[in-house]
């Protein structure tokens, strides 16, 4: 079962046998049952010097395998310490079972053992067995594994390949490769220094004696152990396994780069695939060099694709800011054009926002609005009236290049009525003013309105904070005087504020005249001057700082004293308590 732990020859091996059935255990004991029993052991001693150890086994009798089982719980205990448990297997996963040693819990002479059965199926399936063993280390084990000769082995590899050769009925279907031989362990996967095969096998591949050792010792998964790796038949060593030395031969006459051998119906050989040459340092280096130059160029490109991306929004926030600017330029010349003195049937009728400042339209006026305020500041200009009464014209709203010439040279005519206009018309313009300004009004639309008025009370607030500004600033440039000392006069009137008292009567005035060193003093000729006043307080404040400094200096003393005095009588009292000690110790002396 364990080639690391091989049993003693013949039944020194077996110390206990127990079979859990009746009339070991009840015939009505089916899922769990106790079992009590005696063994007697006179030699452990001996056994345990010699480094022998004693195992707790158990089969499932309906393996046909020996396979090492353990039910779904098991207690055993030993001269009435637990030796040890199997707990049930946790939900979803496979337990491992392995055997189980009991030689710290065994002693010399008779040893009592109780056992705890636990099953879901049936108890009556297994056999419980105590047996004795003596491990093996793995240069042990490397050691009693058996060689073949030279010659034994060509002789082998000759009835293999004439087995394969019956075994297969014709050429397509003989098994490819059966003939050939891999110089590299198929566990380690490098070239064989051991080379070994299983006696039961019927294949031509070797694997490396030392690897297989390694490998099955080490696997936790017990029953998983000692499997051949080629064609998985059982192969425990020493007894499954062979050396062969005529393999053994062929490496030692093969070079490090040889892969693969195959034989002949002869047993004669050659080689037939040599390895791939190992990469060379410095193809390592340009592999790597070249990765790290692939990875900067992807991160060049996603760099770059990120400087793009932030380019175009940045684009598309600039032409959203450009359109909202042109949007605000064109409300604005919509109210410059709104402003105008005269009548305006509607806001397309005053600006043409999209055309050129040679097409805007002007809509026809009156003399009486050629002579409005706004023209008067104008005096004896008589372009500027010209101009206005080129546009006031109807000819003027012509949208041809005559027209607009025509436009452009003012008549005779027009020049004469314009100069002609007497102060009459002049002094009725204000009384018309009301009648064009409601006129334009109608004429403005409600945005532009709403932007106008929100200007306007823009400016009424910066006018209304420019004077706070000013205010404040003159009321902290204004200085007061308070205990002889400047101080500003917002001040002064904030603690006023926050310190209003009623005006006492006689009687407090009094009081206070004689306490107070603060209280205006007056007399029956007139109130104190101002300025005696302030040094009458300014003396008095002095003094009361005098007093305030004195009296600190008076408490510090006192607190400097106090300590002192703490001190005296400290030292005092521990020098009374000495004195009492050293009159105690004296007494007990004489005693």
């Amino acid at each position: 079962m364990d080639p690391c732990n091989p049993l003693r020859e013949a039944e020194k091996g077996l110390l206990k046998l127990i079979v859990l059935q009746p009339p070991l255990v009840p015939e009505n004991a089916m899922q769990q049952a106790t079992i009590k029993l005696k063994l007697n052991m006179p030699h452990l001693a001996r056994w345990r010097k010699a480094g022998e150890e004693i195992e707790a086994r158990m089969l499932n009798l309906d393996n046909c395998e020996p396979e090492q089982a353990w039910p779904r719980a098991l207690s055993v205990w030993v001269n009435g310490s637990n030796a040890f448990n199997i707990e049930p297997p946790k939900e979803g996963h496979k337990r491992r079972d392995v055997p189980q040693r009991i030689s710290a819990s065994l002693k010399s002479g008779i040893n009592e053992l109780k056992v705890f059965i636990k099953d879901g199926f049936t108890i009556q399936r297994y056999a419980l067995a105590l047996v004795r063993v003596k491990p093996q280390t793995q240069r042990q084990l490397f050691q009693s594994v058996k060689f073949v000769s030279e010659e034994e082995g060509k002789s082998l590899v000759t009835n293999l390949l004439f087995n394969s050769t019956l075994e297969s009925t014709g050429e397509e279907v003989h098994a490819e490769g059966s003939d050939r031989c891999r110089l590299v362990c198929p566990v380690t996967l490098q070239r064989l220094e051991t080379p070994v095969r299983g006696q039961k096998c019927r294949h031509l591949q070797c694997f490396d004696l030392k690897a297989y050792l390694i490998s099955n010792m080490r696997m936790a998964a017990f029953n998983k152990r000692w499997f051949c790796p080629v064609c998985a038949i059982v192969l425990r060593p020493p007894a499954d396994l062979l050396i062969d030395m005529h393999m053994l031969q062929i490496l030692a006459k093969t070079e490090a780069d040889d892969e693969e051998i195959g034989f002949d119906q002869m047993g004669e050989w050659q080689v037939t695939a040599k390895a791939a040459a190992p990469l060379s340092p410095d193809s390592d280096e340009a592999a790597v060099q070249e990765a790290e130059e692939r990875a900067a160029s992807e991160k060049a490109a996603e760099e770059k694709a990120e400087q793009d991306k932030a380019a175009a929004e940045a684009a598309e926030d600039e032409l959203a800011e450009k359109e909202s600017l042109d949007g605000d330029d064109d409300e604005e010349r919509l109210d410059g054009a709104c402003a105008s003195p005269g009548p305006c049937a509607s806001p397309d009728d005053c600006l043409d926002i999209e055309g050129s400042p040679d097409t805007v339209q002007v809509p026809p006026s009156t003399p009486a609005a050629l002579a409005s305020p706004d023209k008067e500041d104008a005096g004896a200009d008589g372009s500027s009236q010209v101009a206005d009464a080129e546009a006031a014209t109807p000819a003027a709203t012509s949208a041809s290049p005559e027209n607009g010439q025509a436009a452009k040279e003012p008549s005779a005519g027009t020049q004469q009525s314009v100069a002609e206009a007497s102060p009459s018309s002049t002094d009725e313009a204000p009384a018309s003013e009301t009648g064009k300004a409601a006129g334009a009004d109608s004429g403005v639309s409600a945005k532009a309105k709403a932007l106008l008025l929100s200007a306007e009370k823009v400016e009424e607030l910066k006018k209304k904070l420019q004077a706070v500004q000013v205010g404040l600033k003159k009321r902290a440039e204004t200085v007061g005087k308070r205990g002889g000392k400047a101080v500003p006069q917002w001040k002064l009137e904030m603690e006023a504020k926050d310190e209003v008292e009623p005006e006492p009567d006689e009687e407090e005035q009094q009081i206070a005249a004689t306490t107070d060193p603060y209280f205006w003093h007056s007399d029956d000729e007139g109130e104190m001057p101002e300025e005696e006043w302030a040094d009458q307080q300014a003396a008095a404040a002095g003094a009361a700082e005098d007093d305030r400094s004195s009296s600190g200096s008076r408490k510090r003393k006192d607190r400097t004293a106090g300590r002192r005095r703490e001190r005296r009588e400290g030292r005092r009292r521990r020098r009374s308590e000495n004195d009492s000690r050293s009159q105690d110790r004296r007494k007990r002396r004489k005693r």
